[in-house]
Parts: C-alpha cells; structure tokens; sequence
C-alpha cells in the first residue's frame, strides 16, 4: 500500500513525479549560485572559488553546474 493510499501528507522536496499528486518544491538553482556563488564572493575580492555538486545525474546538480 503507498503513501497516497494511506492519506498520508507527502510533499516533494527537489524532485517532481509524475504521477504523484503531491506538491513540490524546490530552489531556483541559478540564482542561488548567482546571489551565492558568484555575486557575494567576487565582491569580497575572492578570485579561486570552487564549486562541488552531486552527481550529473541529477537535476540539481545540473542546474548549479550551468549556472556557475
């Protein structure tokens, strides 16, 4: 029996799918390495930054990876 046919609350963080009524969520990747990455560092003068993600499988990482 799944969540759903147990009227359990379920919401989905990072992560759509479909074929589950749910809601979702999830940060705007771009301007998070925007306003994180790039903005506030460069202002203080950093010039090496770095950047570690997860796996290209997934979509988060993907989206911070085009963003940087």
């Amino acid at each position: 029996m799944t969540g759903s046919e147990r009227r359990l609350p379920l919401a989905l963080v990072h992560g759509y799918a479909p074929g589950i009524d749910a809601p979702f969520i999830s940060t705007d990747d771009h301007e998070a390495m925007t306003l994180g990455g790039g903005g506030t560092w460069v202002q203080l003068r950093h010039r090496r930054i770095g950047l570690a993600v997860g796996p290209d499988r997934f979509l988060p990482s993907q989206r911070k990876a085009e963003a940087s």
